[in-house]
């Protein structure tokens, strides 16, 4: 092989805390995608799809997947 890759150890884990007011503080692109989908963008044909209504685990918002 010849690609380096880092150590593969799917026992390792990662956290970081993420605060999203000082995200948007930070980058403008961030909140300006923000108000954008918060503001302009319809997510109302996302709902006749989705099909959890008898179990499961809840649906992500489709603003929330947008705005990812």
């Amino acid at each position: 092989m010849c690609a380096n890759y880092r150590k593969y150890d799917q026992k390792q884990f990662y956290f970081t805390i993420i605060h999203p007011e000082m995200l948007k503080k930070e980058n403008p692109l961030v909140a300006a995608v923000e108000f954008f989908v918060d503001n302009y963008v319809n997510v109302e044909q996302f709902s006749g799809k989705v099909k959890n209504d008898n179990g499961g685990a809840p649906a992500i918002h489709p603003k929330m997947m947008l705005k990812i």
